[in-house]
């Protein structure tokens, strides 16, 4: 998905030769890594996996609004 968006740019880039290949390789590692960023506290806040196939976490959330 990345290095797509990455190609339809090559038009705009000063040295396309270069450029684009870089920007191609480095599109994967760093979409790796923001998600890694998204996706960590994620994990860390989750209620017990137990409650989350049990259905009790909507009852959870919902007691915290009442």
């Amino acid at each position: 998905m990345y290095p797509v968006t990455v190609a339809s740019m090559c038009e705009e880039v000063r040295n396309p030769v270069r450029q684009v290949p870089r920007a191609m390789a480095w599109a994967i590692p760093i979409g790796f890594l923001t998600g890694l960023i998204f996706l960590l506290p994620l994990v860390f806040t989750l209620p017990d996996i137990g409650m989350l196939l049990a259905g009790e976490v909507i009852l959870i959330i919902f007691e915290g609004y009442l």
